[in-house]
């Protein structure tokens, strides 16, 4: 019988019977925007009664390391950041040039749709917060002044339905 117990990193194995282990290690790492890969294949390998299991220890994410920041927009690895007056990335709305600007909870810059709050957002290419009336995949939607989707109303007589779409 095999159990083991996980304490702060530490796997302790404990055999109620006599048996054999060998432990081999491989490790692979890549890079990505999304951070390094470290992918360590810790492989036990134990025989007891004529009987063989392999235990593997699954790989392990570490989130890339962003550089002090400077106050303001900072452009790492292709992504937006905006760093605060102490350097720190700065996460949710930021307000920069008269407009709105999303971080998500990695600190990057949101484009697109974004949720916030249980509201929806549109974000153009260069990230800052849409109002009023845009065309996204050939459907026409209305943001109301604080850049939230209205849905289920009509705006100047266009009846946008419950996906916030104008329905014709």
């Amino acid at each position: 019988m095999l159990r083991y117990f996980k304490r702060t990193g530490e796997v302790i194995l404990l055999f109620l019977f006599i048996c054999s282990i060998s432990i081999s290690t491989i490790t692979v790492k890549a890079e990505s925007n999304k951070g390094t890969i470290v992918e360590k294949k810790v492989i036990f390998r134990i025989k007891a009664a004529n009987v063989t299991t392999q235990v593997f220890v699954p790989p392990v994410t570490i989130p890339p390391t962003i550089p002090q920041l400077k106050y303001g927009w900072n452009l790492i690895r292709g992504k937006w950041y905006y760093g605060n007056v102490d350097g720190d990335r700065k996460f949710g709305w930021v307000s920069s040039n008269d407009k709105w600007y999303y971080l998500g909870n990695d600190g990057i810059m949101e484009t697109g749709w974004v949720s916030v709050e249980n509201k929806w957002y549109f974000l153009n290419n260069d990230g800052a917060m849409q109002t009023g009336w845009v065309i996204d995949s050939d459907k026409w939607y209305y943001l109301y002044d604080n850049g939230s989707m209205a849905a289920n109303t009509t705006i100047n007589g266009y009846k946008l339905g419950a996906s916030g779409a104008w329905i014709n």
